[in-house]
């Protein structure tokens, strides 16, 4: 792994524990609610699936910004373009593996907590309502509230739905860097098209992965295939701009 990967890891980390933290912070206030308000908060879902829907638009956002923030800057301490390309689309990678699996700990900590104090008959009510203790009493983690956060329907496979945590991460992520390359190569006014493509690739994201595919083809692998056919052209699109764009002084 280059020092420039490891550089741009650890800014959007730095990043990214603030916005997990405030994630954090507001899923426990809303389990602090459904406490005294049982049918308040309906389909909450384990921290995995509260945190999909969040994160997508944090990847799509710190993607938006990268060439603003990483280009200019390390192209100006001598690093080249191709070197700026592969360590975000590494970067990114890494972050998107990383939140997943923070995530992943996080929901396995509540399947404890869940155990531990199930005694309590409103916090046992929470989890019901939460999603995480079924109704005939047996303690799971219910990766569903995924797909009611998200507009997208997933497979409840714990597995699987890891995977899809992180590829759609990445995904947003590569949509963001596409757009903000757009408007850093070309400008405010040229760059509104991209935004406009943008919008395009996530609707077409959302659709691979909506009720209808899945349910026309029965499983996800179809999905999965197609978002990472998806992600190698927009990844490809993105390193042609990069490697013909001018190289902004600020």
């Amino acid at each position: 792994m280059s020092l420039l990967t490891k550089v741009i890891f650890r800014e959007q980390m730095r990043w990214t524990f603030w916005f997990l933290a405030w994630v954090l912070f507001f899923y426990i206030v809303l389990i602090g609610v459904s406490v005294y308000f049982i049918e308040g908060v309906e389909g909450l879902g384990s921290f995995l699936a509260f945190t999909f829907a969040p994160f997508g638009t944090y990847m799509l956002i710190i993607g938006l910004f990268s060439p603003y923030r990483f280009l200019t800057q390390y192209a100006h301490l001598g690093q080249t373009r191709k070197a700026y390309f592969k360590s975000t689309l590494i970067a990114s990678v890494m972050v998107s593996v990383v939140v997943a699996f923070i995530a992943l700990l996080v929901t396995l900590l509540q399947l404890v907590l869940a155990r531990t104090i199930s005694w309590f008959p409103e916090v046992q009510g929470t989890m019901a309502s939460t999603l995480i203790q079924s109704e005939n009493g047996h303690v799971h983690i219910d990766l569903t509230g995924l797909g009611n956060l998200a507009g997208i329907d997933f497979d409840d496979s714990f597995v699987v739905s890891l995977f899809v945590f992180i590829f759609l991460s990445l995904m947003y992520y590569l949509v963001g860097w596409f757009v903000g390359v757009g408007y850093y190569r070309f400008g405010w006014i040229k760059g509104f098209i991209y935004v406009v493509m943008g919008l395009l690739l996530l609707g077409g994201l959302h659709w691979i992965w909506g009720a209808t595919v899945i349910t026309a083809t029965g499983n996800v692998v179809l999905s999965l295939l197609s978002t990472i056919l998806m992600g190698v052209l927009v990844a490809a699109v993105i390193w042609k701009h990069v490697s013909k764009t001018t190289i902004r002084f600020y």
